[in-house]
């Protein structure tokens, strides 16, 4: 290819355009995000590590951040130009951008971020990366499964971001490959509490790359571990994720790996009826005419895959697992539908044992990998012993049902990206515990979460696990307390020598008239009716999707007997009548429900209590306010939806794309319960609905049809 060069009377004007443009977003009044990049690594110092950034600013705007020149009020950032290709490898090369800066030569370790989003942090070990910035827009960064790329054999990892006035959603990946452990660590605010979330690998590099080749030394999956490219090494390899490969190619040995899989489940849901909870998107019912998939949701929108999907397209989420079904009127629910099967497909969670027209919960995480063709990659990385809470980014639709590696933050204060992941992380010494909240006042019955966040002699935050005590009531090892008698107690966190109190101040119970009842965590509501026998409970989700898979009511008159107690399936939102519950009978109850988010919650251990006919709780609530969920009515939709708040809860409210960027805002006015958005001018697709008060913060997803 030709080489691009600068010629000097280009120079001039595109220093004018790149200062410019620099003096526009230094001048942004937003403030900037610090990113710490902590060196753990017993491989590499500092000068052998280099830094690059690529993504968008204002969602259109290709960028690179020079960091030499970052900081706390300065975000550097230049626009991508060809113009800016002035490095060479060799002669004659079509040429590189200088967008890399060795860790050792930036301050304090810290980069700071502005609003960003399709983000990518590059760090590269020993070498940089080499990027070529395209004449028509966009780059070209390196290829892992080319052997002639200017990048082969360099060793380097990714950490993705989209950071918005909606919050920060950041996470590793393991995508494409593993190269070398990584970590993150995110403290953000939500009102007065510290909030502190950590993702990444805790192995040594060396453990991970000899725990795979034990385990897959006569698997189709041990060519994944590649060293053709790494041979002078000293590290060894790296392990790539299969789709990657040419044996797992659409011509390779492995090419039909998932085959026997996808055929038995087209061949069982042609003559059997597929029904499935997709959380956010409710349940969908089906099955196979002639080859397609064709599910409906309960709301009628329709959601197909167009054919029997390959291994490549299963792995990679693409083919027949990303396509707009033309005889649909819904691409995005195709879509969803269809990231929703990859997910199942790579974690081996479509049970054919399961009968037909009885539903498939694809949400629990407790029987992924267990059984069935499964992605051996994934597993391998989702292990509870290498990856920190079983959480990596592992292949395209991993985030499916919250088993990621994202983190998401609605006001983040630091990010921490830990290299070598955190085995080899010193041990800091721990000099100051906080506990937040700090002196709340909660009623009798419910429960309050304490948390608490450790920081060194520099102030610098650091994650511990405290011993919870409390003066009365009870607190568990979570820091979930709960009394019954009204009074003052102390609430103390105990680390090693150290240790933190807040107190906490329980008043009575109001009494509601109208017999809804929040529960102790907030997952959903309690609506009993006035009858004065065999009243009804509705369990109302306090979150759209809570419920939807399964939902298990469990009521006793006795509250120390619940072995011998049957469950009652029932469905949110509509009423279920207790029978054998005279007036004046207290009944105890307690539900066992699917989350929205993934896996389920059983709220045995905090079970509540109702008199018959009175419509008096035995245990009540706080806040009237806190006993009214917000609604979004009807979700998904396809012109406008309705949002019911409590009063003088929320002030302000955004809507948001998957990207960040903000649709519309509105302000909530004193003593306003309810506003409408309009959809009719977005895109079909998953909006977020920001809702924030002095005290309050609340995210709701919002499906345009």
């Amino acid at each position: 290819m030709k080489k691009k060069t600068i010629s000097s009377s280009m120079k001039p004007f595109f220093s004018v355009i790149a200062l410019f443009v620099l003096s526009v977003f230094s001048a942004n009044s937003q403030t900037l995000l610090p990113f710490q990049i902590v060196n753990y690594s017993p491989d590499f110092a500092d000068s052998d590590v280099y830094v690059g950034l690529v993504g968008k600013v204002n969602d259109s705007v290709d960028v690179w951040i020079d960091f030499k020149a970052n900081s706390a009020t300065n975000p550097a950032l230049v626009p991508m130009s060809y113009l800016s290709d002035t490095l060479h490898k060799v002669k004659g090369d079509w040429g590189f951008a200088p967008m890399f800066t060795k860790l050792s030569d930036i301050a304090n370790k810290t980069i700071y971020l502005p609003q960003i989003s399709g983000c990518r942090i590059f760090l590269s070990f020993k070498k940089p990366l080499w990027f070529h910035f395209h004449q028509t827009g966009g780059y070209a960064g390196p290829n892992i499964q080319s052997s002639t790329d200017p990048n082969a054999g360099i060793r380097f990892e990714i950490i993705e971001l989209s950071n918005g006035s909606n919050g920060l959603w950041v996470n590793t990946t393991r995508v494409d490959a593993y190269q070398y452990p990584m970590g993150l660590e995110v403290f953000g605010k939500s009102g007065t509490t510290t909030t502190y979330n950590r993702v990444g690998e805790f192995i040594s590099h060396q453990a991970i790359l000899q725990r795979w080749q034990t385990t897959f030394a006569n698997s189709v999956f041990a060519p994944c571990y590649r060293t053709d490219l790494w041979g002078t090494d000293p590290l060894g390899g790296i392990i790539m994720q299969p789709s990657k490969l040419q044996e797992f190619s659409e011509t390779g040995v492995s090419k039909n790996y998932f085959k026997g899989y996808l055929d038995s489940i087209w061949n069982y849901y042609t003559t059997n009826q597929l029904v499935v909870s997709l959380g956010d998107m409710g349940q969908y019912t089906g099955r196979v005419d002639s080859g397609r998939l064709k599910m409906t949701g309960t709301d009628g929108t329709k959601a197909w895959i167009n054919a029997e999907p390959v291994t490549q397209d299963a792995i990679e989420g693409k083919g027949f697992l990303a396509q707009d079904v033309l005889f649909t009127p819904s691409k995005s629910a195709d879509k969803a539908f269809q990231a929703q099967f990859s997910a199942a497909i790579n974690r081996g969670a479509i049970d054919l044992t399961i009968p037909g027209g009885q539903p498939q919960d694809w949400s629990n995480n407790s029987k992924y990998f267990k059984k069935n063709t499964f992605n051996r990659y994934v597993w391998f990385f989702h292990q509870s012993d290498i990856s920190i809470n079983s959480k990596t980014y592992a292949f395209a639709y991993d985030d499916v049902f919250d088993n990621s590696s994202t983190i998401q933050n609605t006001n983040p204060q630091l990010v921490k990206i830990t290299i070598g992941g955190f085995v080899n992380a010193p041990v800091a010494q721990l000099s100051t515990i906080i506990v937040s909240p700090s002196n709340p006042t909660i009623s009798t019955g419910t429960i309050q979460n304490f948390t608490a966040l450790g920081y060194d002699s520099g102030n610098t935050p650091m994650f511990v696990t405290p011993v919870w005590t409390a003066s009365g009531g009870t607190i568990d090892n979570a820091g979930n307390f709960s009394a019954q008698a009204v009074g003052n107690y102390t609430i103390t966190a105990t680390v090693g020598t150290l240790s933190f109190s807040t107190t906490v101040t329980v008043k009575a119970a109001v009494v509601k008239s109208n017999c809804l009842l929040t529960t102790a965590n907030g997952d959903f509501t309690v609506q009993m009716s006035t009858d004065t026998s065999n009243p009804t409970f509705t369990f109302v989700p306090s979150v759209t999707g809570n419920g939807d898979t399964s939902c298990l009511f469990f009521y006793s008159k006795s509250n120390t007997s619940w072995n011998t107690v049957g469950a009652h399936t029932v469905k949110p939102n509509v009423p279920y009548r207790i029978s054998s519950a005279n007036k004046g009978d207290l009944i105890y109850y307690y539900y066992v429900y699917s989350l929205a988010s993934g896996g389920q919650h059983n709220s045995q251990a905090s079970n509540d209590s109702y008199v018959v006919g009175s419509c008096t709780p035995a245990t009540g609530i706080n806040d009237p306010n806190d006993n009214i969920p917000t609604e979004v009515f009807p979700n998904p939709s396809l012109k406008t939806v309705s949002v019911t708040v409590p009063e003088n809860k929320y002030m302000r409210a955004g809507l948001y794309d998957a990207k960040g960027s903000v649709k519309l805002q509105t302000t909530i006015i004193s003593g306003q319960t309810g506003f409408v958005l309009n959809l009719e001018p977005f895109n079909k697709g998953l909006y977020l609905l920001l809702l924030e008060g002095n005290q309050h913060t609340q995210t709701v997803k919002i499906v345009k049809n």
